[in-house]
């Protein structure tokens, strides 16, 4: 009997050990932007969960660790929630959103009037080409967004372009190589939990499965001269890139 549960518990060690590795997935492309209101307004109902709260407050983190102060413009900024938890936190910064979505930028807007914050700008615009003028602002934030990039090379130089000098970028995303439990999870979570209208565009599978390792975004900011002084990390299911100009 001794050797069943021996065999048996080395068994599950060694599953446990094959979950945990990280996964190797070949790097999907992913849509830019959401028109369709109701996948806008099931996104918007789902960045509410705990667990985007929790990313925003790694990133919010971040920024202030970064000395936060003066004009920031979060591009990517979908539903504007972590635009308005940095108000809510430093209600001395000038605070501007941008996202492709024509559909998104006007439900963010409806969330700043329902919360009563009316000194923020809100634009739709491409990051491959942002309506914003050269050295415009102190801070650049992008939060689950890079992924979505259609060209990242474009994306990083546009938002370096419209930093002051001496200006920051944070941009916070997930990670296609997490462990590969986490790919049972976040099946189970697309397939059981989240609504028809975001199932049918297959996220949040697409999401990570469309997102960067940290040795591809250290390729990407390579080939990017005018980018020198960056740093980026990776924690359990994301990746930080930061850069002073």
């Amino acid at each position: 009997m001794i050797y069943f549960w021996v065999g048996l518990g080395f068994i599950g060690f060694v599953w446990l050990l094959y979950v945990s590795l990280p996964a190797k997935h070949p790097r999907k492309v992913c849509i830019e932007g959401i028109e369709n209101p109701e996948m806008v307004k099931q996104y918007n109902r789902m960045s509410n969960w705990p667990q985007f709260r929790f990313l925003r407050w790694l990133a919010i983190r971040k920024l202030e660790k970064l000395g936060l102060c003066g004009s920031l413009v979060d591009v990517g900024c979908g539903p504007g929630l972590l635009l308005a938890a940095l108000k809510k936190r430093n209600p001395k910064i000038q605070i501007n959103g941008i996202d492709i979505s024509c559909e998104m930028v006007k439900n963010a807007k409806a969330n700043f009037e329902r919360l009563g914050i009316n000194d923020a700008n809100f634009v739709a615009g491409d990051v491959g080409k942002l309506p914003i003028a050269d050295g415009t602002f102190d801070f650049a934030v992008s939060t689950l967004s890079l992924h979505h990039w259609g060209d990242p090379v474009k994306g990083f130089s546009e938002i370096y372009r419209i930093l002051k000098p001496g200006g920051q970028l944070l941009v916070f995303d997930v990670r296609r190589n997490i462990p590969k439990l986490m790919y049972g999870f976040l099946w189970f979570v697309q397939n059981i939990v989240i609504s028809k209208a975001l199932r049918r565009a297959n996220e949040p599978t697409n999401s990570f499965l469309s997102s960067y390792t940290l040795k591809e975004i250290k390729s990407i900011l390579d080939n990017i001269p005018s980018i020198r002084n960056y740093d980026v990390s990776s924690g359990f299911l994301w990746n930080y890139i930061s850069a002073n100009k």
